[in-house]
């Protein structure tokens, strides 16, 4: 199942706004008539043929969350309104194209004309075939960032008192060791009440006992292979606690309700196990087992050895990454049907670019080694070039918000009804092709970065030299003018000049500076100090010789 097409009438700062979301067929709605081509004849697609990408990418209140609010609604059936403000339109991939909504379809494609029908009704079911439910055609599942607040992957600066471990900022020690041997993957050093413990214990442990995933799981995150877990059980229980902010008259509390439970939790559940119990990659699933049933996930602290033998622990971005495919890999044992819809927002968040420019191909490996999956429509909405590279621009959306230079930077665009803020889709407006090109590339286009790539404070810092180089060009008596400022931030313009990396900027701002001390100190003084300037600069070189 893919979202071929998706019409806003009002919706939040949408109006008016067509969306195509599917690269094989392209739709025009006038306010009346929807057109509906095919153009799957002269698609080819790089991606699996049961999956179909679609990117939403654009500045921050362009419209993309609100795109997304919109198809998790109507494509889950959860939510519908008395006056129609929005249609859609489906393709199942198999024999039928639905479309909902009071509107005319206009098909050159005589072919298609037979395979489309009309859905639209507050029970989402076919008026044409009232046994047709598309609650039964397919699932949309969604997943935003906010998702890792809920799991805690991302943890919350200001705990409830109701949690008097993190309110109190309890911590302990761990009261086992567990060390490496020989290849040892992974090693659990310690423990500590925290979500992040208890996500990477679960998550990882979901997806290295599945054997279609380990083998990923390892490449992704260069482990070494084979791996083993040993503990070796000690007899000291608790090293430390550590209390910090803990209002009067609370502590004792804090420590009877909550520590002495985990710690007896712990200690029973290390007594169970033998001592110096070495768990090979084989017995994973058993260590996993008996750690879920004991209730003990979060106390465990994961870390790993890479294949350049170095321990490392999850970094932000890694725990983000397989947050996302256990996620995915809980999705696709929930989807009832065969014909899916995933909507991904701002997936790039909390990735370093290093990851952001591996996450979708990390996805798309990943549903691959699913046998369940047989049709897929992944709609992404995105900040991050470095996704779009990997996208043609068929599998591009591009948003921008009205403004009062949006006639100037899209002539053709029909501005209507239109107000500043408004969503609107230029994606056939964009001469851009993503796909392939480089980074520097995509973040120089002005679609991406309207006021260039240079950092908001250095740009300022530059064009004070070059503010103050014209102001003196312009002043008819710039000597009696500018003479005694020029002379107070000589320095800084000098220091700012030398410090910039750009060569060709670098050397436009000694140009300027060379003329300010040619019209402020005369040629002869400006000459002299740039020959010892010289002189000093071959002595160095000498001295290095």
């Amino acid at each position: 199942m893919e979202l071929v097409y998706l019409w806003v009438e009002d919706y939040k700062n949408i109006h008016h706004q067509g969306f195509n979301f599917s690269p094989r067929f392209e739709c025009k709605f006038d306010g009346e008539n929807l057109t509906i081509d095919d153009k799957s004849k002269d698609y080819v697609s790089i991606f699996p043929d049961n999956i179909n990408i679609t990117a939403i990418v654009g500045e921050n209140g362009s419209g993309k969350s609100s795109l997304f609010e919109i198809i998790s609604k109507i494509l889950t059936v959860s939510y519908f309104v008395d006056e129609l403000n929005f249609f859609y339109v489906l393709n199942n991939g198999i024999d039928n194209i639905c479309y909902s909504g009071n509107i005319n379809v206009i098909n050159p494609d005589i072919h298609i004309e037979k395979h489309i029908s009309f859905v639209h009704s507050k029970e989402g079911t076919n008026e044409h075939n009232p046994k047709v439910n598309l609650k039964h055609h397919f699932d949309v599942y969604y997943l935003n960032i906010s998702h890792l607040e809920r799991e805690g992957i991302i943890e919350n600066d200001s705990p409830s008192p109701e949690d008097p471990i993190k309110y109190y900022g309890i911590y302990r020690k761990n009261d086992f060791n567990l060390y490496k041997e020989n290849s040892l993957y992974p090693t659990f050093s310690g423990f500590k009440l925290s979500q992040f413990n208890f996500f990477q214990t679960y998550a990882i442990g979901n997806l290295l006992v599945d054997d279609k995933y380990k083998k990923l799981f390892f490449e992704v995150f260069k482990i070494k292979q084979p791996y083993s877990i040993k503990i070796d059980y000690t007899e000291k229980k608790l090293e430390e606690i550590k209390i910090s902010n803990t209002p009067d008259g609370d502590l004792s509390r804090a420590i009877d309700e909550s520590v002495p439970d985990k710690i007896d939790k712990i200690i029973n559940f290390l007594i169970k196990i033998d001592n110096n119990l070495i768990i090979e990659s084989d017995d994973y699933k058993t260590f996993f087992t008996l750690v879920s049933s004991a209730n003990l996930a979060e106390e465990f602290q994961l870390t790993f050895q890479t294949e350049e033998n170095k321990t490392i622990k999850l970094s932000a971005g890694e725990k983000t990454i397989l947050f996302y495919l256990e996620r995915i890999d809980f999705m696709l044992s929930q989807f009832k049907s065969k014909s899916n819809i995933v909507l991904f927002d701002e997936i790039e968040l909390y990735l370093h670019p290093n990851w952001q420019k591996r996450i979708l191909k990390i996805i798309l490996d990943f549903i691959q080694e699913n046998e369940l999956v047989e049709n897929l429509h992944i709609i992404i909405a995105s900040h991050s070039p470095f996704i779009l590279s990997d996208l043609p621009k068929e599998n591009v959306i591009f948003l921008d918000k009205f403004d009062d230079e949006t006639k100037k930077k899209y002539p053709k665009l029909k501005i209507n009804g239109l107000e500043n803020g408004n969503c609107i889709n230029v994606s056939k407006y964009i001469e851009l092709n993503p796909f392939g090109a480089n980074i520097h590339t995509l973040l120089s286009d002005g679609f991406f970065m309207k006021d260039g790539l240079m950092g908001e404070f250095a740009k300022e810092k530059i064009n004070e030299i070059k503010e103050f180089y014209d102001k003196v060009k312009k002043s008819k008596n710039p000597q009696k003018t500018y003479l005694k400022k020029y002379n107070e931030n000589k320095k800084d313009f000098e220091n700012i000049q030398r410090i910039i990396g750009e060569p060709f900027l670098k050397t436009i701002m000694k140009n300027y500076l060379d003329e300010l001390e040619i019209l402020f100190h005369g040629k002869k003084e400006f000459l002299d100090k740039e020959i010892k300037r010289l002189e000093k600069l071959r002595e160095s070189l000498d001295d290095k010789a």
